[in-house]
């Protein structure tokens, strides 16, 4: 299963072993670190069953799985998303920037799979991007590589 956090709404879609989607629904994101808990709680278990979970969010996420900074989420700062709904549904949540899970999706089952290099630019209710150089998804030292959106560019 795959949960999108977006800035409006929240997607969550569970796919089968050739990366078909099987399942989707959505969700009006809430304001609040809790309310968001409560709304991917239920995404997930409202859902078909599923083998693992991984949750895309806006912002600034570290290696860690930590929502650090998030300008499309109201009192979001040092967000432990994943820690927090793993918590509530008792299973392992990884967490990562959104358009970094996009771009993921993208090269290993959407149009760019196969490619050794690429680059996304995401577009919604901000600006995100992701890279893959050498056949490898590049995160970056704090993993905030592919951040390209609110960049000032004189």
């Amino acid at each position: 299963m795959g949960i999108d956090v977006g800035g409006t709404k929240n997607l969550a879609v569970v796919l089968d072993a050739q990366g078909e989607v099987i399942e989707e629904q959505r969700r009006p994101t809430p304001k609040g670190p809790e309310a968001i808990i409560d709304t991917l709680a239920e995404l997930a278990t409202s859902c078909a069953p599923f083998d693992s979970i991984g949750v895309g969010v806006p912002g600034l996420v570290g290696r860690d799985g930590v929502l650090h900074a998030s300008p499309n989420l109201v009192e979001i700062n040092f967000f432990r998303v994943g820690e927090l709904l793993s918590a509530r549904l008792g299973r392992r949540v990884q967490v990562d920037n959104d358009a970094t899970c996009a771009t993921a999706a993208e090269w290993k089952v959407g149009a760019a799979r196969g490619a050794t290099d690429m680059v996304m630019v995401t577009i919604g209710t901000g600006i995100g991007g992701g890279v893959v150089a050498g056949s490898a998804l590049i995160r970056g030292a704090n993993g905030f590589t592919g951040e390209i959106g609110h960049m000032v560019v004189d």
